[in-house]
């Protein structure tokens, strides 16, 4: 389960993502589309770890993927 409240991702001074709310349930399936710029590598790198948020949460299966 993907769990995102208030994730903000700010890049030089530029906020590149803003979700107030997503959750996606075991066994669901979802694509991620945008057109360039639109802020998908910025939401992969929170959902991988390689980043982290300015601000909110993001958890998969209950845990934070930075931690």
């Amino acid at each position: 389960m993907i769990v995102i409240k208030d994730l903000q991702k700010v890049i030089g001074g530029h906020t590149v993502l803003d979700i107030p709310e997503l959750m996606v349930n075991d066994g669901e399936m979802v694509a991620l589309v945008g057109p360039a710029g639109s802020g998908k590598q910025a939401l992969l790198g929170l959902l991988t770890g390689q980043s982290r948020p300015s601000l909110g949460s993001l958890s998969l299966a209950g845990v934070d993927p930075f931690q």
